[in-house]
């Protein structure tokens, strides 16, 4: 019996709307997190994985804002996920 898993990393989810798409060098990422959401929830849909492993840097500035607004997609997707934090999720000190 297979098992069919999803990797995935480096979404920097930003909640809208986003000043940050025309910051340094993430020019398009993180302005169009919604855009890519929704992408990612129709691709894991029809993929029907067990579960999900996103491997960092899931939101673009670590704010429970941001971290709410990736996983209201995360939760679609079908399936469990786990994350892994990656440097943009621990930049800072998150207050919650």
């Amino acid at each position: 019996m297979g098992c069919r898993f999803l990797v995935l990393a480096d979404t920097h989810f930003v909640h809208p709307p986003s000043d940050y798409s025309t910051l340094w060098w993430n020019r398009s990422t993180e302005g169009r997190s919604e855009m890519m959401g929704e992408a990612l929830v129709r691709l894991a849909r029809k993929l029907k994985p067990d579960f999900a492993i996103h491997c960092g840097d899931f939101a673009g500035w670590n704010t429970r804002e941001n971290y709410e607004f990736g996983a209201s997609y995360m939760e679609r997707l079908g399936c469990p996920w786990f994350p892994v934090p990656g440097n943009h999720d621990a930049w800072t000190p998150l207050s919650l």
